[in-house]
């Protein structure tokens, strides 16, 4: 699983929501702390509420219950 990751922006995702610190690089020697700590983050971590900003467009989306509203309305289409 660990070659999939896009580790640079699960390290900037993982700061910005103040969650446990990654290292800048996947480590060359993997102990069993670095897989729990992965294993938090990628399978535990939830959000309930909040708002999540599209880089791209800057468009914020709302976060309920933990479900993004990626819908538009009428009017941003």
């Amino acid at each position: 699983m660990l070659p999939k990751l896009k580790w640079d922006g699960l390290v900037k995702t993982v700061a910005e929501l103040g969650l446990a610190s990654l290292p800048e690089n996947v480590p060359e020697q993997i102990d069993e702390s670095f897989l729990k700590t992965l294993h938090h983050i990628l399978l535990e971590t939830h959000i309930e509420q909040g708002k999540m900003t599209c880089l791209n467009c800057n468009h914020v989306y709302s976060i309920k219950d933990g479900i993004p509203n990626m819908l538009l309305s009428e009017d941003e289409v």
